[in-house]
């Protein structure tokens, strides 16, 4: 397959994307960003912007001459993602990445999961068949595994990084189950990758991974970088499976944040690991991989974003 230069990219100025952009232009790609004429999102002042509707029509013409379209769009737009494919199939792009970041497709979630998923499955199925449909030499896929984005889920949700300014932590079970996540930054890397390497990671489920890890090994890591002792409440997974079955029944959205703790924290589970180090791709896009303590650290000082 022949190399891949010219790269858009949807969804710049989200907290991934602006990992992604980042990362794309320190691999040398040139790099166009796709925006509504709508938005107010604030670029690199070096920055390559398009403005244009998410039609058939201006995308087709935005990605004419390009080589690969990169989507890190928000899970809410995600159907938009449609006449995206469709456009870059009739620009004649050779890559298109979707924003499909999270889990593999060959795990099984916890069944009360799959409508929370369902936007990004049915797009992926829809890159999938137009993938096929079209055929050599057409357009090709990759999508990215890698699990939880864990430094940012760390900031995030006290469920993955704990309360840090009360210096305490909900442990689900032993603490002991084992997950794997990924930095933003290694995601970014990662999508570089996948485009320095068109060939090996064409029409691939590509699974990468920064770190394996359990609830003990974080809140260990975050009592030694703060050197402080960190309170620890534990809690039963299946009970919490429970709540979030109820919470479900009155359409109570929280309840994502408790399946995910069972997927995660669950003892015996083994959902939330994307691939053993063994059968990851982290070798073919370039990712190394981190240990907990570096992650914690970055955590609680971190650095200026790349953009």
């Amino acid at each position: 397959m022949s190399a891949i230069k010219n790269v858009i990219l949807l969804g710049a100025a989200g907290d991934l994307g602006k990992y992604i952009y980042a990362a794309l232009v320190d691999a040398d790609f040139d790099v166009t960003v796709i925006s509504r004429p709508e938005s107010n999102s604030i670029y690199p002042a070096s920055a390559r912007v398009i403005k244009t509707e998410y039609s058939l029509e201006g995308l087709t013409e935005a990605f004419r001459g390009h080589d690969a379209v990169v989507s890190s769009i928000a899970v809410p737009a995600a159907f938009a993602q449609f006449v995206m494919i469709d456009a870059a199939i009739a620009a004649g792009v050779k890559r298109f990445i979707p924003s499909y970041f999270g889990y593999a497709v060959d795990k099984t979630p916890l069944p009360e999961m799959e409508p929370f998923s369902a936007p990004k499955t049915e797009v992926l199925k829809y890159l999938e068949d137009r993938v096929v449909a079209t055929a050599e030499p057409g357009l090709t896929y990759s999508s990215v595994a890698c699990g939880v984005f864990i430094d940012w889920a760390m900031k995030k949700f006290p469920v993955i990084g704990g309360y840090q300014k009360e210096r305490r932590m909900n442990i689900f079970d032993s603490g002991n189950a084992t997950f794997t996540g990924t930095t933003m930054e290694g995601i970014a890397t990662s999508v570089a990758g996948i485009l320095k390497n068109p060939g090996p990671t064409a029409n691939r489920h590509v699974k990468v991974r920064s770190i394996q890890t359990s609830q003990n090994e974080i809140v260990a890591a975050f009592e030694k970088v703060t050197g402080h002792e960190w309170t620890k409440t534990y809690l039963d997974s299946e009970e919490t499976y429970a709540v979030a079955k109820e919470k479900l029944k009155v359409n109570d959205r929280s309840a994502i944040l408790d399946l995910l703790s069972v997927v995660l924290f669950r003892d015996g589970g083994g959902q939330g690991i994307v691939a053993s180090r063994e059968a990851s791709d982290n070798e073919m896009v370039g990712l190394q991989e981190e240990d907990i303590e570096t992650i914690v650290r970055r955590v609680l000082n971190p650095n200026e974003l790349p953009m």
